[in-house]
């Protein structure tokens, strides 16, 4: 499942990639067979497709969430923008688990 605990690529399984940028690691789906996704049809269930926050790629498949609860430790549900508070910029159709980058 995206969102869970890896230290590289391996942790996290075929098709995903571990972001280990992200507080312990946060595995990714990324299937080989294209380098985005662009609509939450292409991410499997439970999962969104999203902007990967301060990064060039267009879209990732994150942990959808609906509560604070849904996420593990460390990290927020809401909404996830390319660039946290950029209008019209890219950001995720529904909440998502991620972590808020300190400045």
């Amino acid at each position: 499942m995206d969102g869970r605990r890896g230290t590289e690529g391996a942790d996290c399984g075929d098709d995903y990639t571990c972001d280990t940028q992200a507080p312990g690691g946060y595995c990714l789906y990324s299937p080989r067979t294209v380098s985005s996704c662009t609509e939450d049809a292409q991410c499997p269930p439970g999962t969104l497709c999203s902007p990967k926050p301060w990064h060039a790629i267009s879209g990732v498949c994150m942990r959808r969430c609906q509560l604070p609860a849904d996420c593990r430790e460390g990290y927020v549900c809401q909404i996830v923008e390319l660039f946290a508070g950029e209008e019209n910029g890219p950001k995720s159709s529904a909440p998502a688990c991620w972590y808020v980058r300190e400045m």
